[in-house]
């Protein structure tokens, strides 16, 4: 299973994947989001989890 990319967010997976970055392998919106953060040399807050 891969991440799948909404439309909204097909500018960011082209910048990502013009850094290099494989973006057919991101399994979560969570894993995707950390490698955006971790190629723009940023930080995003992640709501938190419900936990049940």
């Amino acid at each position: 299973m891969t991440f799948a990319w909404p439309e909204s967010l097909y500018p960011l997976r082209d910048y990502l994947r013009g850094l290099g970055a494989d973006v057919t392998a991101f399994k979560t919106n969570r894993i995707a989001a950390f490698m955006a953060q971790q190629l723009l040399d940023t930080r995003v807050k992640f709501p938190q989890r419900e936990r049940t």
